[in-house]
């Protein structure tokens, strides 16, 4: 069965939000509620329901009857993870476009805006700080920690911030991207899509070692970690294989790209140190899983008869 095509507005608004969403009952409204808050109102949102269980989809048509910049669509069959992703991007028409996970949500009124302006500057991608937050199952948020971009802060080049996002590239999906930006390295979300983890990093890569990025220090987004989180729930070798797949990959990124060859250099320095402690920490996490899958095969195996 082929996913739905949504209704579209006479006109792209200036930004299109992308919501894929999977049984985010819990959390959608306050997503929902400080999106639809926000002091820039020229934006659409597409609310894509990955054929939830819970009340996701009465959830979805109560915002969508309530506000017209709000398009709810039902997928009949589960699309993945990314695969709802790519639905809600390619099903979008605004110069501007920004993913939105169903359980995080902006954390002052202005985020929009703060962000639109540096692609009205000229940016390719401009992305927010982060704040993190432990979700209960009773619904209350425990902060974590905030300001997690504030590295950022001394980006004062495409050099600069293209070595600093090896840190880490995940949440920064969440930015503000021109969207000719996006259809230029969506293939390489898109080939990743059936990792079980990492799937945004290696487009992302590509993004920061092409374009100009900006990051927003007086924005944030406010990030939700909670048990049914992804990464929660893939076994440490699976996290293992696709983080080996990773970094075979990024090397070859900056190898190409158009920077000095000292600064080259500098950048696969950058990611190998990045990148060994968290390998040696997922191997460790790997082996008494490994050890336990074949002690159970041996144990189960049946003998000659």
């Amino acid at each position: 069965m082929s996913p739905p095509t949504p209704a579209e507005p006479r006109a792209p608004a200036t930004v299109s939000i992308g919501l894929p969403i999977y049984n985010g009952a819990r959390t959608m409204r306050r997503t929902l509620d400080a999106l639809l808050g926000q002091t820039f109102t020229d934006f659409t949102v597409l609310l894509s329901d990955n054929a939830s269980t819970d009340d996701t989809e009465a959830i979805g048509r109560e915002y969508a009857e309530r506000d017209p910049r709000v398009r709810y669509v039902r997928q009949p069959v589960n699309l993945g993870a990314i695969g709802n992703f790519l639905y809600v991007f390619e099903h979008s028409r605004g110069p501007y476009y920004s993913w939105l996970a169903c359980d995080d949500f902006y954390d002052t009124p202005t985020h929009l805006d703060r962000l639109r302006e540096r692609l009205d500057a000229g940016d390719a991608l401009a992305f927010p700080n982060v704040n993190l937050f432990d979700l209960h199952p009773d619904g209350r948020l425990v902060p974590r920690s905030r300001d997690g971009f504030r590295h950022f802060r001394g980006a004062d080049s495409r050099v600069a911030m293209t070595r600093l996002a090896m840190r880490g590239t995940s949440h920064q999906v969440y930015g503000m991207f021109r969207r000719e930006v996006v259809e230029r390295h969506l293939r390489y979300l898109a080939a990743d899509a059936t990792w079980s983890c990492f799937n945004e990093s290696r487009f992302l890569h590509w993004v920061f070692s092409r374009e100009r990025c900006s990051f927003v220090n007086d924005e944030s987004l406010n990030v939700c970690h909670h048990a049914d989180n992804v990464s929660h729930n893939v076994r440490p070798v699976l996290l293992l294989r696709d983080y080996v797949r990773l970094t075979g990959l990024i090397p070859l990124i900056y190898v190409d790209a158009d920077y000095s060859p000292a600064d080259k250099l500098r950048m696969l320095v950058d990611l190998g140190r990045v990148h060994a402690p968290y390998l040696g920490y997922l191997a460790a996490r790997s082996v008494p899983a490994v050890a336990a899958d074949a002690w159970s095969w041996i144990t189960t195996r049946r003998g000659p008869r």
